[in-house]
């Protein structure tokens, strides 16, 4: 067995990319990397990230990570790309001994076959990042993160592949890329697609199990009234505690209204593409990015005056007034009525393409 292989020239992954959610971006990479020739908006429109909108309960940042719903993202993404997988998800602490070999044994097995590792974790919170290399038979780590550029989480370079030899006590699971199969049809990706964005669009919440525990996320309009209504919490903002309205930051800037944005920005590219591809309901499907495009111009609005956490003090402070958050939860529910349209839109392309 070697003790060293690192694949060179796997794409980068950051936030400055159209591939604004860590799967979705992490994805895009490995698969260039393979030679396929997908892009950010293309990944993010299959996955269904980019009509996507979360909402934990009561403040939880749900909104950044995709698959805090669960595998659903990931089966769709890999079936439209035409690639089996394999997720795996690390087990409490003490469930399997071995399980740290088990995790080394598929990363190593991965890259031989020079296909980069998904990996949950690894370098900052619990979201997507590529594996492209190891080092010390598997003991040291090399990939890309969204994360490695923030002090916080990882000291060395942000402009050059991470390494880290505590990758295990800090990865929550894997996606092995497996082999090829057969691509659908254009129509049917298409029509994939839009049922899952229209199911993320109107099922208005998932409940999921971890740790023996239920989370509830909101999901698509329910989750921008759950926003709208949040910021209409006087209690939530209590006036000069810079530390919880930091906090409330996360949910309404960092991880809330500017990256949604991002994804309806996403969308709007993803549809126009599909719809110059001939196929039936192109029509409805401009209709839908007009919508987006809408409300993407509402949500750059609202970002103007909605402080990230890094924002300075006097912004941060603001949001504990009343008038200032009720004007951000009436561009919420402007957002919101463009998105209810766009979806009626999707539901009517839908209804096109499998008409015909």
């Amino acid at each position: 067995m070697q003790t060293r292989k690192v694949l060179e020239g796997v794409e980068r992954i950051s936030w400055d990319t159209a591939a604004c959610l860590c799967f979705a971006g992490s994805a895009k990479a490995s698969m260039r990397y393979i030679g396929e020739k997908v892009t950010d908006d293309y990944v993010m429109g299959i996955s269904g990230g980019a009509f996507s909108m979360f909402w934990g309960m009561p403040w939880s940042p749900a909104n950044v990570d995709l698959l805090v719903i669960g595998e659903e993202p990931v089966k769709r993404s890999f079936d439209a790309l035409g690639f089996d997988y394999t997720l795996v998800a690390k087990s409490r602490p003490g469930d399997k001994i071995n399980e740290k070999e088990q995790f080394r044994k598929m990363i190593v097995e991965s890259i031989d076959r020079g296909i980069p590792v998904i990996a949950k974790g690894v370098v900052g919170p619990p979201e997507c990042c590529v594996i492209a290399g190891y080092d010390k038979g598997g003991d040291v780590l090399h990939g890309w993160s969204y994360y490695q550029g923030i002090p916080d989480f990882y000291m060395g370079s942000a402009t050059e592949y991470f390494s880290t030899d505590r990758w295990f006590e800090n990865c929550h699971g894997l996606i092995i890329i497996g082999e090829r199969k057969q691509v659908p049809s254009r129509r049917q990706i298409l029509q994939d697609t839009l049922e899952w964005a229209i199911r993320l669009g109107r099922v208005p919440e998932f409940l999921l199990f971890a740790e023996g525990r239920p989370y509830r996320f909101m999901s698509g309009l329910a989750a921008y009234d759950a926003m709208a209504e949040a910021l209409l919490r006087d209690e939530d903002f209590p006036d000069e505690d810079l530390n919880v309205l930091t906090s409330r930051c996360v949910s309404i800037s960092n991880d809330g209204i500017p990256l949604l944005s991002y994804k309806r920005q996403s969308a709007t590219r993803f549809l126009n593409g599909m719809a110059g591809e001939g196929l039936p309901g192109a029509d409805e499907l401009r209709r839908s990015v007009e919508e987006y495009n809408k409300e993407a111009r509402i949500l750059d609005e609202a970002s103007s005056i909605a402080p990230f956490t890094y924002a300075p003090v006097g912004e941060r402070l603001r949001l504990a007034d009343p008038a200032h958050r009720r004007k951000l939860s009436r561009f919420v529910q402007t957002a919101k009525a463009h998105e209810e349209r766009a979806v009626e839109c999707l539901e009517e392309a839908l209804a096109e393409l499998a008409g015909n």
